[in-house]
């Protein structure tokens, strides 16, 4: 099959949840010496895109969107074995940890498999995490981006908590923050002194593209 029109099978069976026939057009992909960078932006990334894209638009939901991110998740493991040989390096470093008292992992989980699919190194922390468990990981890892997300209003605040000690300890000036959640808003990103805010894992990607050029 010729490239372009292999490429286009693998975006189109994204959007059909085709995980068989992704599979197999990856596979292909791979057999035909197709560039590595080449299947990953214009094959599994611009099909998840599109996935989200209607997802936007109401044309697809939530479960067909987790299953589309866990399809190119996958394939993009299955592509690790061959990133040396391609020297592909990823786009950067994006953390994201849900905040301290609040156990909701859904839409983390979401944000972290559309970023990992997208080719950014991803750190997931976890739910339930302290504001010393961000300080010491954003020490460690040094993340270019990090997600805070919260679902409850009464945990929301600890977002503010959390960007407060990540200034203290002078982390700020090359860490980029988004928040997300129900109860964020735009209003609310900007009063706490975050960078951005994300509605869901697709804005969330578009702003993180923004902040890496």
């Amino acid at each position: 099959m010729v490239e372009k029109d292999l490429l286009k099978t693998l975006v189109d069976s994204i959007q059909r949840l085709d995980e068989s026939q992704v599979n197999g057009s990856v596979k292909m992909a791979i057999d035909q010496g197709v560039a590595i960078t080449r299947l990953i932006n214009e094959g599994l990334t611009a099909g998840l895109r599109k996935l989200g894209e209607r997802f936007e638009r109401g044309e697809v939901f939530l479960p067909e969107l987790m299953k589309g991110a866990m399809i190119v998740q996958q394939n993009m493991k299955e592509l690790e074995t061959h990133i040396e040989k391609d020297e592909i390096q990823t786009k950067g470093k994006f953390m994201i940890g849900t905040v301290a008292n609040d156990i909701h992992d859904v839409g983390k989980n979401i944000v972290a498999t559309v970023f990992s699919a997208s080719g950014y190194e991803v750190t997931d922390l976890g739910i339930d995490v302290s504001t010393e468990t961000f300080v010491a990981k954003v020490k460690e890892k040094k993340p270019q981006i990090l997600g805070l997300s919260s679902l409850l209003t009464t945990t929301m605040t600890n977002q503010r908590v959390v960007i407060e000690a990540l200034e203290a300890e002078g982390l700020r000036k090359d860490l980029k923050i988004i928040v997300g959640g129900a109860p964020a808003s735009p209003a609310w990103a900007e009063k706490i002194d975050a960078d951005a805010y994300a509605e869901d894992a697709f804005s969330g990607l578009r702003e993180a593209e923004k902040f890496l050029g």
